[in-house]
């Protein structure tokens, strides 16, 4: 009985295992076949990513449609970087961060609203280096909409006109950009803080009163395209056309972060030093005049020039 029990014990266990063996197989070739179809395109696997700030975020305004054709769009937008650091498309499904994206009222304006997804996905796909507190206009993006989109999203739009009363629309005053997310910089103080007979050094403090961050420096790493501040000689406390252009300087140092990126409510000094062989008694005053290239986007452009009466 004991022998008996052993031979059936042994066919027993072997039958299990070739069952084991066939169901592993099989589940190895599904495995192989979901992983085919997933590789075969991609970009459907790429969904907007959900995800608490990690310093990546973009403002998107000015969004128009160029060209609507059945189910293709293509659309132009302005990016601004309003976040710490600096972003970089296409996106990968596997990115290891998330990007906050922010719309201004032009996303529901141009109809958008309902194909949110379907923009996004186009611009992680598209080649984009943005660097912090910069903007770049006149992006274009292109994406198709499915029918059963299509259709759904039709439907909704008949039925909410149904159920409104008819009311007269008057569109909103357009804003390129939203003014809450603007760097504004202003000079807060200068003074000399050396003079000789043919030079004065003159300090000078910057504070950025705006709620979005300053990129002192530009993108490439030559100061050329850095913000620059210029000194004037002047016979009044306003800059005009006739004032001497005395020098200037590119901003290269002096900020906390190393990048060049002056937060709000942040500021930075600095000192430059200019000639002054030309400036003459009918020149009382310095001026210094911020950003004259016009390398930074601001809220307010008006209040980049400061005034020193010279006393020297």
């Amino acid at each position: 009985m004991i022998a008996s029990k052993a031979k059936y014990g042994k066919n027993h266990f072997a039958k299990l295992f070739s069952l084991l063996l066939l169901l592993g197989i099989a589940t190895g070739l599904y495995a192989c076949t979901a992983t085919s179809s997933i590789i075969v395109n991609p970009t459907d696997t790429l969904t907007p990513p959900k995800a608490t700030y990690q310093g990546y975020r973009l403002q998107i305004t000015n969004i128009k449609i160029t060209k609507k054709k059945g189910n293709q769009r293509k659309v132009t937008c302005t990016l601004i970087n309003t976040g710490r650091n600096k972003v970089q498309f296409p996106l990968k499904a596997n990115s290891p961060y998330g990007i906050i994206l922010q719309y201004d009222n032009s996303l529901e304006t141009s109809q958008l609203s309902n194909y949110q997804n379907n923009l996004e996905r186009a611009l992680y796909r598209k080649k984009i280096n943005l660097d912090v507190g910069n903007i770049t206009s006149n992006v274009e993006l292109k994406f198709n909409i499915s029918n059963e989109e299509l259709a759904e999203n039709n439907a909704k739009s008949k039925k909410s006109k149904k159920g409104k009363s008819s009311k007269v629309f008057v569109p909103m005053k357009e804003e390129v950009y939203d003014k809450s997310l603007c760097a504004d910089l202003q000079i807060d103080t200068i003074f000399v803080i050396k003079r000789s007979k043919k030079t004065v050094e003159l300090a000078f403090k910057i504070t950025n009163y705006g709620k979005g961050p300053a990129a002192m420096f530009g993108a490439t790493t030559e100061t050329e395209d850095n913000v620059a501040i210029r000194a004037y000689a002047s016979g009044t406390p306003k800059l005009s056309r006739g004032d001497l252009v005395l020098g200037g300087a590119f901003i290269e140092g002096g900020l906390a972060d190393q990048n060049g990126v002056l937060m709000p409510n942040e500021s930075f000094s600095g000192s430059f030093t200019v000639e002054t062989r030309k400036k003459t008694r009918y020149m009382p005053y310095f001026i210094l005049s911020l950003d004259d290239y016009q390398a930074l986007w601001e809220c307010d452009e008006r209040n980049n020039v400061k005034a020193l009466l010279d006393r020297g």
